[in-house]
């Protein structure tokens, strides 16, 4: 459960990293939505300072869930490595917060290598690149995600590259 005092819509949490975190290396959900005043967008932001090769959620477990978070500043917003199943991604911000601040996106925002995964409900925006599903993978579900565009469907922020793409092994 997340606490942050402060928070709310008006004021998002942030926490500014200062080393990466440790990658998930078991089963586990990692919820933001937990914290007290959410109201659909997240209020809990993962910001990195840039120029490092960090993954914001480095997934390297099967069954992990991660939700309600804005992940912003990465070299890697998410990633989800070959051997890996079950993953959940969902009511996500990848490359801004839910004050569609630009200027703050990732050099990539999801990519995917594990097999049998959800990515949905999330907001892929200002990021080199979208989501990259790569060699690898399997049988990965994407559904009710935007690129480019925030989930109200008004504001538009538009990753660099492009918005989706699919390697084939």
């Amino acid at each position: 459960t997340f606490a942050i005092p402060g928070v709310n819509a008006a004021t998002p949490g942030v926490i500014n990293l200062l080393s990466p975190l440790p990658a998930i290396t078991q089963q586990m959900t990692v919820d933001a939505t937990s914290q007290s005043g959410f109201d659909g967008p997240p209020l809990v932001e993962i910001h990195s300072p840039g120029g490092n090769n960090w993954a914001g959620f480095n997934i390297l477990a099967n069954n992990v869930t991660v939700r309600g978070f804005s992940i912003t500043g990465f070299n890697q917003g998410m990633f989800a490595w070959e051997g890996q199943t079950g993953i959940l991604i969902e009511q996500n911000i990848v490359g801004s917060n839910r004050l569609h601040v630009a200027g703050q996106g990732n050099g990539l925002g999801v990519g995917v290598r594990a097999s049998n995964s959800v990515i949905r409900h999330n907001a892929i925006v200002g990021n080199g690149s979208g989501l990259v599903l790569h060699q690898g993978g399997s049988t990965n579900l994407v559904f009710e995600k935007t690129f480019g565009v925030f989930s109200d469907g008004v504001c538009a922020l538009g990753n660099m590259g492009s918005a989706v793409e699919v390697f084939d092994g």
